[in-house]
């Protein structure tokens, strides 16, 4: 039975040949971590809540001088 190992980009088949494949970096970090594209940035909602609230305190602040 051939094995694909995603983590090492790797394909075992059972005659005991090795193939390596690329994989796109982002698509292969949601795959393995169970993800997709809404997963993946909703897991980072603390860091973009905190951007929104600084660009609005900046944006704000250019509006009132």
């Amino acid at each position: 039975m051939e094995k694909v190992d995603l983590e090492n980009q790797s394909v075992f088949l059972p005659d005991g040949t090795i193939y390596n494949f690329d994989y796109d970096v982002f698509r292969k970090h949601c795959l393995l971590s169970g993800q997709d594209d809404i997963d993946y940035i909703f897991s980072h909602q603390d860091k973009i809540s905190s951007y929104r609230k600084a660009k609005e305190a900046t944006t704000f602040a250019k509006i009132r001088e």
